[in-house]
């Protein structure tokens, strides 16, 4: 997974070490930063079904995508084709970006499940409180959770014991 970054000497290292094996790399953004392309290390790409039609087949849940505030990115760092990771949850964690994700959840969705999908564990857990100190029933998952614990989560979700989630 995440094979956008083989052109990275450490990563390189692994086709290197076994080169008579078969390498598939799977990648959610095949592009890189960098402008590199992977035909160096792959033969071929096979691109998988869109969003769209994952959610035809009923592969994924239908949703509805609110952005009620946009953080100011323009002042922070990038190190390594990502945005420096205190920067940004300095930025995230930001009361007008919490506040603006739990008013317009009230205005907009409330008695909706919702996924919040945070830059860290940090923002997540403090995002989560958020939701809880006004009310809602959120709860944060990591993947310091157990497989159980993150089941648990989902299932109390889908029985409307949570009103949400926020997870990295």
């Amino acid at each position: 997974d995440e094979c956008h970054h083989i052109a990275a000497r450490s990563w390189n290292k692994i086709m290197e070490t076994w080169d008579s094996a078969t390498h598939i790399g799977f990648s959610a953004t095949p592009v890189r930063l960098d402008g590199k392309g992977l035909d160096a290390f792959y033969d071929d790409i096979v691109i998988g079904p869109t969003v769209a039609e994952l959610i035809e087949l009923g592969a994924l849940s239908d949703y509805t995508y609110f952005a009620p505030s946009s953080p100011d990115l323009s002042g922070l760092h990038v190190r390594m084709g990502d945005y420096v990771q205190s920067e940004i949850d300095e930025e995230m964690g930001k009361s007008v970006i919490i506040g603006n994700l739990v008013e317009h959840y009230g205005k907009l969705a409330r008695g909706k499940k919702a996924v919040y999908f945070c830059t860290s564990i940090k923002n997540s857990m403090e995002t989560a409180q958020a939701f809880n100190a006004q009310g809602f029933r959120f709860i944060h998952l990591d993947g310091s959770h157990s497989a159980w614990e993150r089941q648990q989560a989902a299932q109390a979700l889908a029985r409307g014991e949570l009103d949400g989630m926020t997870n990295v």
